[in-house]
């Protein structure tokens, strides 16, 4: 397969050609396969509602500095 055919000419030198047999030819081209579809995402559950720290001094603290912020000529 794929060999080079050698002819001898008049002048007696051999020329080089390109083989022309059905088994040397480039094949047809053919159909490309369908893309790749997108896999479905599978149904995952809820994640759990997010808990926070709560503490009476932290509530205390900012209650404290919002009232501030709310009356700011009684601090001084």
């Amino acid at each position: 397969m794929g060999q080079v055919e050698t002819v001898a000419e008049d002048a007696g030198e051999e020329v080089c050609r390109t083989p022309r047999a059905a088994v040397c030819r480039i094949p047809a081209k053919m159909a490309c396969p369908p893309a790749p579809r997108k896999r479905r995402k599978s149904p995952c559950p809820a994640p759990p509602p997010k808990e926070f720290f709560v503490s009476p001094e932290l509530d205390a603290f900012f209650a404290a500095h919002y009232k501030a912020l709310q009356n700011p000529l009684q601090n001084m």
